[in-house]
């Protein structure tokens, strides 16, 4: 019995060894998968936003690269390049990103960064195609994305170079995500209103939903632009006006800020919708 006994354990044993070194083969041979994730955003690294655009403003987006492998240091090396085609697939504007070698102190071989491009007057209107092509020079793998997005004429009536900042001028750009009590500031630019005689008239309006949807106290409505000014000629897609509302974010939770503007001679509305996060600071 004990003989039998002692066969057993040693079976047991090299049984469980077995498993123990199958475990660690298969995880050692495991090899993650290189993924592109590109989303247009409200400035750096803002609110997700539409995948359309105005002739002039910037296009700004978030790349976010995963499955990075790391080398022994735990350093990326991988090369990012960012085209845009046209329909006809012809090579219209090109962001050489250049090789990325960073540590990634946090782990998890992600690896986050914002882009701009400008929509020069040079472009047509019509749809386009941003490519992402991401090489990492430690794995060897290569992925590739390919996201549309469309450009409206500059005459277009729009609300263009939405973006929060921490600051009344607007030098100071933020993201989505903020500290209980902080104040944030939206600014914008409205274009392609119709004018008469050099008189025009923009209504507009920021109510704060939550992330339901449901309105949360009365709009903060802006004063009317309203007046005769010279330098808007008729139908000028020249003609800009620089629009800012600021919030005080007083209390943590998800919230949804609508951005309402109409052209009241030309009848036509725009709306935007940004969703921002604001956390206790405790």
């Amino acid at each position: 019995m004990r003989k039998q006994h002692l066969v057993f354990l040693f079976m047991a044993l090299v049984a469980m060894m077995s498993s123990l070194n199958l475990n660690r083969v298969g995880h050692s041979s495991e090899k993650p998968t290189l993924e592109n994730k590109v989303h247009f955003t409200y400035g750096p690294l803002g609110p997700d936003r539409p995948a359309q655009f105005v002739i002039g403003e910037w296009i700004t987006a978030t790349l976010k690269i995963s499955g990075i492998s790391l080398d022994d240091d735990g350093n990326t090396n991988i090369s990012v390049k960012v085209e845009v085609r046209n329909s006809d697939d012809r090579l219209v504007g090109q962001l050489p990103i250049g090789r990325v070698k960073n540590r990634l102190p946090l782990g998890g071989g992600v690896f986050t960064q914002s882009f701009t491009l400008p929509a020069t007057t040079g472009f047509a209107h019509g749809t386009y195609h941003l490519i992402v092509v991401t090489t990492d020079h430690i794995s060897g793998d290569t992925n590739t994305i390919d996201v549309p997005f469309a450009l409206f004429p500059p005459d277009a009536f729009a609300v263009s170079k939405l973006y929060l900042a921490s600051d009344t001028n607007g030098t100071n750009p933020v993201g989505a995500c903020f500290s209980a009590g902080e104040t944030v500031f939206l600014h914008a630019s409205i274009s392609g209103f119709e004018t008469n005689e050099g008189k025009h008239k923009i209504e507009s309006k920021l109510t704060v939903l939550d992330d339901k949807g449901s309105a949360i106290g009365p709009s903060i409505v802006h004063p009317v632009i309203e007046n005769s000014n010279s330098r808007y000629s008729d139908a000028d897609p020249n003609a800009k006006y620089p629009l800012s509302y600021h919030l005080l974010l007083n209390r943590p939770g998800r919230y949804i800020l609508k951005c309402n503007v109409k052209d009241v001679l030309g009848q036509n509305t725009v709306s935007h919708q940004l969703l921002i996060r604001v956390i206790d600071e405790m």
